[in-house]
């Protein structure tokens, strides 16, 4: 199993490829580009990143489902879910 690797790894990453002149920097970059993914999604527009994956937003329709510890019937409301479909290149 591979190691998992967050925000203050990407930022490592950007320090140590020259692109940004600080670890603190880095990290205020990676962030807002999180940040700014969200609210793209969040506003209905798909979110295509060349060689590495699309992010969006798709409507769950409501659906029935089963309480896993009494057995009974339930439902599960309709909802709105962020999905991310990465790039032949990227996989």
């Amino acid at each position: 199993m591979s190691e998992i690797s967050g925000k203050k790894d990407l930022a490592k990453s950007l320090v140590d490829a020259g692109l940004a002149p600080t670890v603190r920097k880095a990290e205020d970059i990676v962030q807002h580009l999180v940040e700014s993914i969200v609210e793209l999604v969040s506003e209905g527009h798909k979110v295509r990143i060349h060689q590495f994956g699309t992010f969006q937003q798709i409507h769950r329709a409501a659906r029935m489902g089963r309480n896993p510890q009494t057995g009974g019937e339930l439902e599960i409301p309709e909802r709105k879910v962020l999905t991310f479909k990465a790039s032949k290149s990227a996989a």
